[in-house]
């Protein structure tokens, strides 16, 4: 499956003859879009897709994510009708109202996430020779968080714990990116430099993914276990994201340790879903 993501402003997505065709502003034909073996379509910015394209790729079982012009969050999700099976979504509205399983839920959500962390501090400092005391405090940092993690008993308690892993993983992950590229804190709107861009980039493509899998699965992306309700945020689509977020941090620092050495071959890097 593919990913298309179109950020030229001006450009046209039209239904042609049953064909997606891009265009250029002038309307010069800018070539097509394989709509069978399209996954999702990321648009950025001011893109002009008409109706008949989007119900197209919708039939097609494509989604689209509509992506703010400078910050790159999300501002729309696209996806076909829900799945048929409402029976689904009343077990995970029951779940949601049962407490003891809500707080069991998000605890192995939020330990699957510490673990990833913690296996991406090993990794660094295995490699790293100059700043390790970042990296050392995140490792304790991970650790004791796992530690507390089994006698947390709300919600509240696995959210703080969560939260304050977060300050010290960030500060080891930016020692793995040029001092340059990074203010060494994390920023999220707007983001304050080109690693906190991509950071962001790819967490709101990560969660398009959630959401797209919740839609899938015949979930309600909007009620979430970990996260709470919020008006606007799909809280599922949040949890769900947090198995991912590891992927987009390798990328980044993957990305920019390539960029940071000299061009001795072709680079390449796929991201599944």
């Amino acid at each position: 499956m593919q990913t298309a993501y179109l950020d030229h402003p001006g450009m046209r997505v039209a239904l042609e003859n049953g064909t997606i065709v891009l265009r250029a502003p002038d309307g010069l034909r800018l070539g097509t879009l394989p709509s069978k073996n399209l996954e999702r379509l990321i648009l950025q910015g001011d893109i002009l897709c008409s109706t008949g394209a989007i119900r197209h790729l919708l039939e097609q079982g494509s989604s689209i994510l509509c992506l703010s012009p400078r910050r790159s969050h999300a501002v729309a999700h696209l996806q076909g009708g829900l799945h048929a099976n409402a029976q689904i979504r009343l077990q995970q509205y029951r779940g949601y109202h049962d407490t003891v399983f809500r707080v069991r839920l998000a605890k192995r959500i939020v330990f699957a996430k510490l673990q990833a962390q913690q296996r991406h501090i090993e990794e660094w400092l295995r490699r790293e020779r100059i700043r390790r005391r970042a990296l050392v405090q995140a490792q304790e940092a991970c650790t004791q968080s796992l530690d507390s993690l089994a006698s947390a008993a709300s919600i509240d308690a696995v959210m703080g714990i969560e939260g304050r892993t977060a300050h010290a993983y960030f500060q080891a992950l930016f020692t793995q990116v040029p001092p340059a590229v990074s203010s060494e804190v994390r920023s999220r709107r707007p983001p304050r430099d080109p690693i906190n861009v991509l950071l962001s980039l790819g967490y709101t493509l990560a969660h398009h993914e959630a959401v797209t899998a919740a839609y899938a699965l015949g979930l309600d992306p909007y009620i979430g276990f970990l996260h709470e309700i919020a008006v606007g945020r799909e809280s599922l689509g949040c949890d769900l994201t947090e198995f991912l977020r590891q992927l987009v941090d390798t990328f980044v620092v993957l990305w920019w340790t390539h960029r940071s050495r000299p061009k001795t071959g072709q680079f390449k890097l796929v991201l599944a879903s």
